[in-house]
């Protein structure tokens, strides 16, 4: 009996310490509306979550460590998933899962395939998405859960979980083929997030940390009014959640599944086998929803030959957004943004002028906010151009912008601030492409080694992987800043010569 109890005691001390973790957690993940404002208050934030996290890994560490998969047992797991993807009647075609780099799995054709034929066909119903998830007893805390509702990517992600550790899952051949770990910035060690620092995905990767582990802290109190899961407070570690949540983030896409009432409804959905194939640039998006046969089509949107890779085109997004949400960067990315935070002094003498004239264009009066430079020959998207424009007005300028006739059609006030070829004095077309041309080369100051010396660690194969993608990203990064402050000079040498 006092063995028994002396048992129960020890586990009764651990949830105590859990619990007091989860609160300290959640104390570390508290911020204001307006923090953080500088770089050194990111890298403070983050040295306050992590620490805890850490804490959180040396309780929860397992006490055996799995042993790794051997290829036979990973191939015996490929093919048990192949299996199940038969019988519920996805066609693969002449797809296969094989190797296509060191340590990294992709789809291979078998088989030649022209650009548009039919590649493979996935069904929705081996699909996981939240309507799946509410067909399991997970659906209490779903659908009820404050940030459930809010946050779709999480309910998806606690749906993994619990399948993971549901020893009869419908999901089981497709869970257990997943990578036993990823490259997010969850599993960025302090001397790898160090490495953004001077980077636009700095503050995106740090605020990524930062949620993730505030509702790690939250679900943990949570999970313990649900007993009969089994995701519980056993099984939810900070490991398996960051899993998860990584796991979602590099494969989650949007489908239009069909939802409780019976119609269709956009929802994050992970698709099995489909989530396989890689990225390569150019091309648009080759995949389609048949509804009439409730599945996800494929389409090959190149020429594949025998034993090559088939991939496909992931969309326009930034380098910065392949980096935290995929997990790679590709080498050219022409669709690349650099993301920027622009605001206006309090102290600006203008600072009231400047507020009428974004009111008159019928938009709120912010002092400050994000916006975004692409490559030329567009590198301002139209919020950009507008921002710009009052940034840079001088007061007779933005009296012109705020007479009654003006502040009658904002449309037309806010068509005249983003159209480049509207007739503003050559003097504002000056200041403009001098901010921006100052700007960018701040911005390349920032960052703490040279192009070169990333180049030599990214050829170093000791250099961890996370550690090369970011060398990758920053290598994209300049080069965007560089062609921005090029374009801009050409401009200014334009404007000077007008």
């Amino acid at each position: 009996m006092s063995r028994k109890k002396s048992r129960r005691q020890e586990k009764a001390e651990f949830g105590q310490e859990m619990n007091r973790l989860a609160v300290k957690l959640s104390a570390a993940c508290s911020i204001s509306d307006d923090f953080p404002s500088t770089p050194q208050e990111h890298w403070q934030l983050y040295r306050r979550v992590t620490s805890v996290l850490e804490e959180f890994l040396l309780m929860q560490k397992p006490k055996t460590v799995p042993p790794v998969r051997s290829e036979e047992e990973s191939q015996a797991l490929l093919d048990q998933f192949a299996g199940w993807l038969g019988r519920h009647k996805a066609d693969l075609g002449c797809l296969k899962i094989g190797k296509v780099d060191i340590g990294d799995r992709g789809l291979i054709a078998n088989d030649k395939l022209e650009t548009s034929d039919l590649a493979l066909t996935i069904p929705t119903k081996i699909m996981m998405s939240k309507f799946s998830a509410l067909t399991t007893p997970l659906c209490h805390l779903i659908r009820n859960d404050k940030i459930c509702q809010k946050l779709p990517n999480i309910s998806l992600a606690l749906h993994v979980l619990n399948e993971k550790f549901k020893r009869d899952s419908f999901w089981k051949p497709y869970i257990q083929t997943l990578p036993e770990s990823y490259h997010t910035p969850l599993y960025y060690t302090e001397e790898e997030m160090k490495l953004l620092e001077g980077s636009s995905a700095f503050h995106d990767a740090i605020i990524c940390v930062r949620n993730i582990a505030l509702h790690y802290s939250y679900f943990f109190q949570r999970i313990k009014e649900f007993p009969n899961l089994p995701l519980n407070c056993d099984t939810f570690t900070y490991d398996e959640y960051r899993w998860a949540v990584s796991t979602v983030m590099t494969r989650q896409n949007s489908i239009p599944l069909m939802n409780e009432g019976g119609q269709r409804e956009r929802s994050l959905a992970l698709v099995p086998f489909w989530d396989m194939i890689n990225h390569r640039q150019g091309g648009q998006i080759s995949t389609d929803f048949d509804d009439s046969n409730d599945c996800l089509k494929c389409y090959a949107m190149w020429p594949c030959k025998p034993d090559s890779q088939f991939m496909m085109y992931y969309g326009d997004r930034s380098s910065t957004d392949f980096l935290i949400n995929s997990a790679f960067v590709p080498e050219n990315n022409d669709h690349d943004r650099f993301k920027l935070k622009l605001g206006i002094s309090k102290a600006d003498k203008l600072v009231e002028k400047r507020k009428a004239v974004f009111e008159s264009c019928g938009i709120p009066p912010n002092l400050s906010g994000t916006f975004y430079l692409t490559r030329p020959p567009r590198p301002l998207p139209y919020d950009t151009t507008l921002f710009l424009r009052v940034f840079c007005m001088n007061e007779a300028e933005l009296d012109c912008c705020s007479t009654e006739q003006a502040r009658s059609d904002p449309m037309k006030l806010r068509q005249s601030l983003i159209d480049s070829s509207s007739p503003w004095s050559l003097d504002l077309h000056k200041r403009l492409w001098s901010f921006l041309n100052t700007r960018c080369q701040l911005l390349l100051r920032q960052y703490p080694s040279s192009d070169e010396a990333d180049s030599r660690v990214l050829d170093d194969a000791a250099s961890s992987l996370p550690t090369r993608l970011i060398m990758q990203l920053r290598k994209s990064e300049r080069r965007l800043l560089n062609e921005l402050i090029a374009y801009a000079q050409v401009k200014l040498e334009h404007l000077e010569s007008s």
